[in-house]
């Protein structure tokens, strides 16, 4: 079974996600959202997954199993009420 994980952010902390989900077997990231588009493409090159800006396409994008929130946290209550 492959547990298919979803990050928010483009920053220092989701980078540290991604690269912990690529040391455990059975994980990988399906999609990566952020606003700075070279940030999340270049996470996304080195770690697995799909780019997406748009929030609504990424809270619709299959599979995902799990989100972590590594945005700014102001924002962590609205992203997760979404």
């Amino acid at each position: 079974m492959t547990i298919h994980i979803g990050l928010i952010g483009g920053g220092n902390i989701t980078e540290t996600h991604a690269r912990a989900a690529r040391t455990i077997p059975g994980v990988e990231i399906s999609a990566i959202h952020g606003t700075n588009t070279e940030k999340i493409a270049r996470l996304c090159r080195e770690h697995g997954g799909t780019p997406l800006s748009d929030f609504n396409a990424f809270l619709k994008y299959h599979p995902m199993d799990i989100v972590i929130i590594g945005g700014p946290s102001g924002l962590h209550a609205t992203e997760t009420i979404n």
